[in-house]
């Protein structure tokens, strides 16, 4: 199974915490050990709300080879 997390300038750290983490566990903890994720972003370098920085590790707006694509939430 193969997740994008699309992460973008202006996510907020809780957001993207409260979905990767568990999600990450399935194959961390050995039950899913065939999960495969990657952080997608249409550029580089990407700046939480509360100023962490993300580095994407796929710069592409093509996320069809994904099963799921998860979108995390920003302030408002």
């Amino acid at each position: 199974m193969k997740i994008a997390f699309v992460i973008y300038d202006g996510i907020t750290l809780l957001d993207f915490a409260g979905v990767f983490d568990p999600i990450t566990r399935l194959k961390t903890m050995g039950f899913r050990y065939d999960l495969r994720w990657d952080l997608c972003a249409r550029k580089d370098t990407i700046r939480s709300t509360e100023g962490v920085t993300f580095t994407a590790s796929r710069v592409d707006n093509n996320l069809a080879e994904y099963d799921y694509v998860i979108v995390p939430g920003e302030t408002g």
